[in-house]
């Protein structure tokens, strides 16, 4: 009778030294379970001791495994078991692999080594990928088995691809943000034009890694996967940040609100650095915060230019606004304007220029716009202004607005539009029915 394994031996090793010495024979007589039927060539077969071994270590991998996670047995690198956790975190491969490094994408396998090379007690965490499910997270540590005659350790496998997705985004948000802050500490200590649009450049390419960033002035539509933002600074033509080279793949809206972000940070040093070379655009209106007369007046002179490309202009007077004055005063006056024109902010085309040019008066410049644009514009301007005002003490004031529109092409006199908008404006007021008028000009570009 053959003598049990000596302690401190792996069973499956016990096994198969105890067996070492004997003829090779199998159960029946055939070819034993160690050699292929040829004698050589092909895979080595599992011994009768060790498909016992792994059977065992499957149940205590089983019996260990908790919470959603897996626990693998492993000797050495080699695997001896695994539970049926770890088979679906990892992979149909799990159950035919014999090496843990068959596990890991190839990158990966480092950290996997470096877990099970550790000495002691708990090693670990350790985050690798499965070959099987390359788009999978997984976290591991290794325990020493608690036996002291096995060799067995214990790699408990966890899913984390959550915590290392919303890990990945809180780095990629501080790595923005970073950015943003160093673009913004420059802009400020710089007074050129040009160094500024550098900066600029410099600072979204960092974080989007895009081949070309320009700014441009004009309305150009940027094409299909880049990203066009306004800069809201008062030179004389509207202009934009246009981010191209993004081929490879869609902006989504976390780029878009970065280069908002740039573009913002750009506007006041533009224009500071314009009022150093003495060409400073006017100040916007102090309490709504919209363009000025005169920064209208530029941009519509630029529009309507040689080089330009025609434009629009939407006029927009506030009605029932001396109601409210009266009825609440004029501090409630002011809160209604400051409201009227961030609902007109929102109703507008991201390049087009609002501006108040009154007391309740309001003017939209839409470059290169064409009538039926012109008319969503303005149907958008009065829907903003269906819901009531909401003023301190929970009172409401209610205003509406009466709007015309008229176009003109590039070589029209601009003064000539500005006052076709306005006849058209006063004829929608005196409508009762209609709170929208379009003037159809000599000198419109309705096609």
């Amino acid at each position: 009778m053959s003598e049990p394994p000596q302690v401190g031996v792996h069973p499956a090793r016990g096994i198969a030294a105890r067996d070492a010495g004997r003829p090779p024979s199998g159960r029946a007589g055939g070819p034993t379970q160690g050699t292929s039927a040829g004698g050589s060539g092909g895979a080595p077969r599992q011994t009768l001791g060790q498909r016992r071994a792994r059977r065992r270590a499957r149940r205590l991998a089983a019996r260990a495994e908790f919470g959603g996670s897996g626990i693998i047995v492993v000797d050495d690198s080699r695997i001896v078991g695994t539970g049926p956790a770890a088979v679906t975190l990892v992979g149909l491969e799990a159950r035919t692999a014999t090496d843990i490094v068959e596990l890991a994408v190839p990158e990966d396998v480092p950290s996997l080594l470096d877990a099970l090379r550790g000495t002691g007690g708990a090693h670990g965490p350790h985050l690798w990928r499965p070959a099987a499910k390359p788009d999978r997270w997984l976290i591991s540590a290794v325990v020493d088995g608690v036996r002291r005659n096995t060799a067995w350790r214990f790699m408990t496998v966890h899913d984390a691809t959550a915590e290392w997705v919303e890990t990945a985004r809180l780095r990629e948000e501080l790595r923005r943000g970073e950015a943003l802050a160093d673009f913004a500490a420059q802009a400020l200590r710089t007074a050129d034009g040009a160094t500024l649009r550098d900066l600029a450049t410099t600072c979204i390419e960092s974080v989007l890694g895009e081949d070309r960033c320009v700014m441009r002035i004009g309305t150009e539509v940027p094409a299909d996967r880049s990203i066009g933002v306004p800069v809201p600074c008062e030179l004389a033509a509207p202009c934009q940040l246009v981010v191209y080279g993004a081929c490879h793949r869609r902006p989504d809206g976390d780029d878009v609100a970065f280069v908002t972000s740039v573009a913002a940070a750009l506007a006041p040093a533009l224009d500071r650095a314009a009022g150093q070379d003495g060409h400073l655009g006017p100040p916007r209106d102090e309490l709504t915060g919209l363009a000025s007369r005169r920064l209208l007046d530029r941009r519509l002179a630029a529009a309507l230019g040689p080089d330009g490309a025609g434009a629009a202009i939407v006029f927009c007077d506030l009605d029932r606004f001396k109601v409210v004055n009266d009825r609440f005063g004029h501090r409630a006056g002011d809160l209604v304007l400051v409201e009227v024109a961030r609902r007109l902010r929102g109703a507008i085309r991201p390049l087009d220029t609002v501006a108040r040019v009154g007391g309740d008066e309001f003017c939209v410049l839409c470059p290169a716009a064409a009538v039926e644009e012109a008319e969503t514009v303005s149907e958008r301007i009065v829907a903003a202004l269906e819901r009531p005002v909401l003023l301190p003490g929970g009172r409401c004031a209610t205003v509406s607005m009466s709007v015309g529109f008229a176009l003109a092409a590039p070589g029209s006199d601009p003064s000539e539009l500005l006052d076709a908008a306005d006849g058209a404006m006063y004829r929608s007021k005196r409508s009762d029915v209609e709170p929208i008028s379009y003037l159809d000009s000599p000198f419109s570009a309705a096609g």
